[in-house]
């Protein structure tokens, strides 16, 4: 199985036909082809990822985003990944956790793990998620940027954590 993804950094990519599913090297040609044809969001893939299609168990939602109503970054997480985040929000706001946090000190795993816990995530998970989510944050300070997201980070089913779209 492989996954075909359009190279191409936009908002709304899966719906506009942008992700697609081959079960073989000419079925991922064929797809390749397609995406390269789309424009989404009036822009043109220059390129497509195939990678390998990921035994997914459960998906997650992870992001940082500058909030300037609070002039503060606010780190954004849910236990409902895949889908638009916005989305999640407005129909479902008990799976959505959000902290802000400063510029000036450090992120801390314990502020990482908080977030996390606040959705009633235990054990295995809260342990592999609190680093992702740290790093997520590290990496958004570091580069002084406005956005930062992985939509979908997914636990696969061994237990480990993948980054499928970031």
């Amino acid at each position: 199985w492989n996954v075909v993804r359009c190279h191409l950094c936009t908002i709304g990519r899966m719906k506009a036909g942008g992700i697609r599913f081959a079960n073989s090297p000419q079925e991922a040609k064929k797809e390749a082809g397609a995406i390269l044809a789309l424009a989404i969001n009036g822009q043109r893939p220059r390129s497509v990822l195939v990678e390998a299609k990921a035994p997914v168990r459960k998906e997650f939602y992870a992001g940082v985003i500058y909030d300037a109503l609070a002039k503060r970054p606010v780190l954004i997480f849910s236990d409902m990944g895949g889908i638009d985040i916005e989305q999640v929000a407005e129909q479902h706001p008990e799976h959505v956790a959000r902290t802000h946090f400063s510029v000036l000190e450090p992120f801390s795993d314990y502020q990482a793990k908080n977030i996390v816990a606040s959705l009633g995530i235990t054990g295995n998970q809260l342990s592999r998620l609190t680093p992702i989510l740290t790093r997520l944050v590290r990496l958004f300070l570091q580069h002084n940027l406005t956005l930062a997201e992985i939509n979908p980070l997914c636990e696969l089913e061994d237990g480990s954590f993948l980054c499928l779209d970031c």
